[in-house]
């Protein structure tokens, strides 16, 4: 009787062991299985600047609340966001980039190690012209002269030769059959009229009139570049009624991390302009 005793606990043992075993076996993990890949090249409103949850350690301040990152996630591509903040066309895009200290690979060189994506977009040129710095003169001395506006103009041409280029490179990349590109435009994050609010203290009507005219320009210059490509198009961006100021502010003010980029208001308008986009291409 006690030999059946045992045997029968042992049984159990054996039984509620297995029991336990099952009920802690991890769940297994799906796989995510993406249409695709999406590679966003550009500066720093391409990367999030400014925004929380930075996803990476690159000092580029990349976050996953930029708009490659809601756009990827809309499309169901595997995101590379090869974006970098302070980048140019000549060091960023095209040529090594210094930043904090680090020196990062071209962002075409990268896409060497990457497979062909099925969508690739570009947003560079400000920094190119310095935007920051006319902002800056705006703001603190006196803008909108003549000579400021031949300075400015003469820079925006001068992204002609740098976008062609990059487009160009991208081609041959891809042995001349190119996925689909995205260039985008540059929002303007000023007001088209003067109005009494902390974050425009220090500006003035013909400040904000040379600001407008410039962000057309540069728009101008990327967009006449762009549509000479069949495998490119761009993508204006508009703040209209969202600028500093306003009551639904796309933009960051002169107190948040990183003043006039897209805060997560701004890069969802720009994912969501983006989504569709690529969605009829």
């Amino acid at each position: 009787m006690k030999r059946y005793f045992a045997l029968g606990f042992l049984i159990l043992i054996i039984v509620s062991g297995i029991v336990i075993n099952i009920g802690h076996r991890p769940k297994p993990v799906n796989k995510i299985t993406y249409n695709g890949s999406y590679i966003a090249l550009g500066d720093s409103v391409s990367a999030g600047d400014g925004l929380t949850d930075y996803s990476d350690s690159s000092a580029c301040n990349r976050s996953n609340q930029s708009y490659p990152y809601l756009v990827s996630k809309a499309q169901n591509l595997q995101l590379f966001n090869l974006s970098c903040s302070g980048a140019t066309f000549a060091e960023g895009i095209n040529g090594p980039q210094t930043i904090n200290q680090l020196t990062i690979s071209s962002q075409l060189n990268q896409l060497s190690s990457l497979k062909k994506p099925k969508l690739i977009t570009i947003t560079a040129g400000a920094n190119d012209i310095g935007w920051i710095k006319f902002i800056t003169n705006c703001y603190f001395k006196s803008c909108g002269s003549r000579e400021e506006t031949i300075l400015a103009n003469s820079k925006i041409a001068s992204l002609a030769n740098s976008l062609t280029n990059t487009l160009k490179k991208i081609s041959n990349q891809y042995s001349n059959s190119p996925p689909q590109v995205i260039v985008t435009s540059y929002y303007n994050p000023f007001p088209a009229t003067l109005t009494s609010c902390s974050d425009l203290t220090n500006l003035n009507q013909t400040s904000l009139n040379f600001l407008s005219s410039e962000t057309t320009n540069l728009n101008s210059e990327l967009a006449s570049i762009s549509t000479g490509y069949s495998f490119v198009k761009f993508q204006g961006l508009d703040f209209s009624g969202h600028g500093l100021c306003s009551s639904d502010p796309w933009v960051q003010g002169l107190t948040d991390s990183a003043p006039f980029h897209p805060n997560s208001a701004g890069q969802s308008h720009i994912a969501s302009q983006l989504d569709m986009t690529y969605s009829k291409k």
